[in-house]
């Protein structure tokens, strides 16, 4: 079925499940007016797309700053996927609220295929250095800070951490 409606704007309905039946409705005034079946069921079907899309805003993965349309659309896949989980875990009456079964969803992802804090992975960023550790950052060279001087309150402008065998500065051993 193929109609053409006007309520305040023209609104073109195009269902496989309806037909051209209209419904009374009451309106804002009042009074009653003539409406059909497809645009009242579509109305209704938006109120829960809405709160779902609420739902959803409110604990979102995805940043605002995501300029690539496939990461946007990953994040909000994300978020939909997590979303129906929860939806099925309180069909089958599940007591946390929707914060606390993302952080426990988040939690056991986390302990199930993180990795430990040990395990250091080395990124494509972190690179090692080919000149050896001088030793003045292996020795026992600790860095504290400058005391004040006589001159000044809160210790030296210039040098603010300095070594204890070396007061010029780090040491350079």
């Amino acid at each position: 079925m193929a109609m053409k409606w006007r309520d305040k704007r023209e609104v073109c309905i195009l269902s496989s499940t309806h037909d051209d039946a209209m419904v009374e409705v009451r309106s804002r005034g009042g009074g009653t007016k003539r409406k059909p079946q497809a645009c009242i069921d579509y109305n209704d079907a938006m109120g829960e797309v809405d709160m779902i899309d609420q739902c959803i805003v409110t604990y979102s993965a995805a940043r605002k700053r995501l300029k690539k349309y496939y990461q946007k659309l990953f994040h909000h896949l994300l978020d939909l996927a997590k979303f129906n989980s929860y939806v099925l875990y309180k069909k089958q009456g599940g007591g946390f609220t929707h914060l606390e079964f993302r952080l426990n969803l988040i939690q056991a992802i986390f302990l199930k295929y993180g990795k430990s804090t040990s395990e250091k992975v080395e990124t494509s960023r972190e690179r090692r250095s080919a000149v050896q550790t001088p030793g003045r950052l292996t020795g026992r060279h600790f860095p504290d800070v400058n005391p004040p001087s006589g001159k000044r309150k809160h210790g030296a402008k210039r040098c603010v951490v300095f070594c204890h065998r070396k007061p010029l500065g780090l040491c350079n051993e």
